[in-house]
């Protein structure tokens, strides 16, 4: 019997000497207490009513107007405008929006510029850049009448262009 009880003992320890000793299970844990998450603004402002030059508007001719757009909020906004009109001389109008440096980039753009976005009759809607936050860039608008133009002699209409600012 002695020789079975050290034979065991001996299968026992090269056993446990091959799985590599003993082992034991651990655990641990901690606590983490919560933090703070605060959303950002997003605030698009205009400076007023877009004044568009006064000269007198005929088949052929444009004329413009700059407004200051403002990102007042604490992210970059991706501005996209948007142009209506309802009255039969605006269903004609075709018109044109770029962002400028300046108020007198506008006044001296060409008179036919390659910037436009088509005419209310067919309204779309198109991307003018990103505004940083904090910034502010001066938006030009253009209004002409094609050489097509059917009468509108001595006739005045409003137009509407809708400024959409989305998170960039």
């Amino acid at each position: 019997m002695s020789i079975t009880a050290l034979s065991l003992l001996a299968a026992v320890g090269l056993a446990t000497a091959a799985a590599g000793g003993s082992y034991a299970y651990l655990n641990a844990n901690a606590s983490l207490s919560g933090g703070t998450v605060t959303a950002g603004t997003a605030t698009l402002t205009l400076g007023s009513v877009v004044q568009m030059s006064t000269n007198q508007l005929y088949p052929g001719q444009s004329v413009y107007g700059s407004v200051v757009v403002a990102n007042t909020g604490n992210v970059a906004l991706a501005l996209t405008a948007t142009v209506t009109g309802t009255t039969p001389l605006a269903q004609q109008l075709t018109i044109a929006l770029r962002v400028v440096t300046s108020a007198q980039d506008c006044a001296t753009t060409p008179t036919a510029p390659a910037w436009s976005v088509g005419t209310i009759a067919a309204p779309g809607s198109t991307g003018l850049g990103t505004i940083a936050a904090g910034s502010s860039v001066f938006l030009c608008v253009s209004a002409a009448l094609p050489l097509t133009t059917a009468a509108g002699q001595g006739q005045s209409t409003p137009f509407n262009v809708k400024l959409d600012g989305t998170q960039a």
